[in-house]
């Protein structure tokens, strides 16, 4: 019964690292996906393919809400487990 408390707690940080490790790895994902994607929106310049970089700005945009949300989603999930 000693090793009960310590039991748990082990099993309740194991499951928030791997909840920490999967969001951050989401995370870092849609930041490389839009890094790329800002870089190639930066060269198709409104000159030379007007609406090819338009549309990559717009699929930039939503990648850019979805990396707050996921960020959002982690900070709640973070504060849930303390």
């Amino acid at each position: 019964m000693k090793f009960l408390p310590i039991l748990l707690s082990r099993l309740f940080l194991d499951r928030a690292f791997s909840k920490l490790w999967l969001t951050l790895k989401y995370y870092s994902l849609i930041r490389d996906i839009h890094c790329k994607i800002y870089d190639i929106a930066t060269f198709l310049t409104p000159e030379t393919f007007p609406y090819i970089g338009l549309i990559i700005l717009v699929v930039e945009w939503f990648l850019l809400i979805a990396n707050s949300w996921i960020a959002h989603v982690f900070r709640l999930r973070f504060l849930r487990n303390l």
